[in-house]
């Protein structure tokens, strides 16, 4: 039993390693074979991807020629075929401007002038389509300009764009009336340019509408289409600024209509009494009530300009209750909101410089010192314009800004001149902070009334002692 038992062992252990010897063969060749597949299966896609790059190159190749092939044969085209009829063109233009616009609606109506280029309409359409304003296209004014005749497709009109950009593109930017002002009137881009105010618009009209010819001659549509869409951009900004303009002179003939009878006694009042007592009497009707309204934009903005006196001076707010008679500040602030509306011109006789020393003049006083004037006519310009006030809340906060950052510098520079003329002799830096600076210029003379060295003071010590009394508030 023993010796069957062995024998079936020993038969059973040969099996077993005679089997996993075969599947291990098995596997082997079977991982061999599936190596090989895998390095012919990416032989093949390294194959074809090559081959497929190579195909597309060729292709973007045959392109990119196709395309630098065309736009030779289009600037050969335009070179050749226009370069001397512009000039032609041109000449007959100078040469009599009405009868060429004449004739050029009559050729383009009988079909004598046509375009092939169906490319180009797109920039041609571009033009057309521009808004100038009241209601009306480039393409409804050329049609008028020139009598030319517009089917559906609006194809005459666009005829004449192309044909007056391809040969006489400086018909577009001297006579066509292609933006509406504020009086409503249609201006050409030579009427705009001449005009001090707009110069800089005008010019860049003209030369956006030169780049779109020239482009558009030179056979680069995608050029011309790029300076097509910056025209139409500064030809927009133009509308409305003009369109801001008209609103604002609106408002302003409605403040005058409103106010002008009012003002007229108002200045009456003044010319009888002269300006303290017309001062005071504001302030009297004020607190009488025989004042009881001022108009909405003076009572918005008197505030503001208070305050900016205020911070600008700190003893201000007293200063002009007393110009008023007044002893409430709401009064004060309604009293500046009496002048700004009716007499505006007497804001620059108010005493609103004050320098360190505690002295006041007015604008028109600061106007008569030499080294003052040109920064009191910046303030008096501000001042004594009513339209300023009016629309302070149309245009921006910048008007403000600058009217406090130009009675800020009027007030140091009285501070320095009045301190130079009572022997002071240090200079300040530009940087250095002008409540620094006063703190300084008040201490020196302080100190000239005590000590005859201050001079020899040194400077450092100086600034540090004005610093010091400029924090502690001093």
């Amino acid at each position: 039993m023993k010796k069957e038992l062995a024998i079936a062992t020993m038969i059973a252990l040969y099996s077993s390693t005679h089997t996993d010897a075969d599947l291990r063969d098995r596997i082997a060749k079977a991982k061999d074979g599936a190596s090989q597949r895998i390095s012919e299966q990416r032989e093949r896609a390294k194959s074809f991807r090559d081959a497929t790059r190579s195909r597309v190159q060729d292709s973007a190749d045959r392109a990119r020629n196709s395309l630098d092939e065309a736009r030779e044969r289009t600037e050969d085209y335009y070179h050749e075929r226009l370069e001397g009829k512009v000039e032609e063109e041109r000449r007959r233009f100078k040469e009599d401007p009405k009868g060429y616009s004449i004739d050029l609606g009559r050729r383009i109506n009988n079909g004598i002038i046509e375009f092939e280029d169906v490319a180009s309409d797109g920039i041609a359409q571009g033009l057309v389509d521009i808004d100038c304003g009241g209601g009306k296209r480039l393409g409804d004014i050329i049609e008028v300009k020139f009598g030319i005749k517009e089917d559906t497709t609006k194809r005459g009109v666009k005829v004449g764009v192309l044909y007056l950009m391809g040969y006489n593109p400086a018909y577009f930017v001297n006579e066509l009336p292609i933006v509406k002002n504020a009086e409503g009137r249609m201006l050409t881009i030579a009427d705009v340019r001449d005009n001090s105010g707009f110069r800089q618009n005008g010019r860049n009209l003209e030369r956006y509408l030169m780049e779109t010819s020239d482009s558009y001659r030179r056979g680069d549509l995608s050029a011309a289409k790029q300076s097509l869409t910056t025209f139409r951009r500064e030809l927009e900004n133009l509308a409305e600024i003009y369109e801001i303009n008209r609103e604002r002179e609106a408002r302003g003939r409605e403040v005058n209509l409103k106010n002008a009878r009012v003002a007229q006694g108002e200045r009456l009042r003044y010319q009888k009494s002269g300006l303290e007592r017309y001062l005071r009497g504001v302030g009297e009707r004020l607190n009488s009530g025989e004042i009881d309204s001022l108009p909405a934009w003076a009572t918005e903005v008197s505030p503001t300009l208070f305050q900016i006196i205020s911070d600008v001076n700190g003893n201000a707010g007293a200063l002009l209750q007393s110009q008023f008679s007044t002893s409430e500040e709401s009064t004060t602030i309604n009293a500046i909101g009496c002048l700004i509306a009716y007499t505006p011109e007497l804001m620059t006789r108010l005493r609103i410089v004050t320098n360190i020393f505690e002295e006041s003049i007015s604008i028109e006083e600061a106007r008569d010192i030499p080294e003052l004037r040109g920064k009191a006519d910046r303030i008096r310009e501000f001042l004594s314009d009513p339209y300023k006030y009016a629309f302070i809340r149309w245009d921006s906060e910048k008007e403000l800004e600058l009217f406090g950052d130009n009675l800020r510098g009027l007030t140091a520079e009285y501070s320095a001149l009045r301190y130079r003329s009572r022997g002071g002799d240090m200079d300040f830096p530009e940087w250095t902070p002008q409540v620094v600076v006063d703190n300084i210029m008040l201490e020196e003379m302080r100190l000239r009334g005590i000590r005859s060295d201050f001079s020899g003071l040194d400077y450092l010590d100086a600034i540090g002692f004005g610093i010091s009394n400029a924090l502690s508030g001093d």
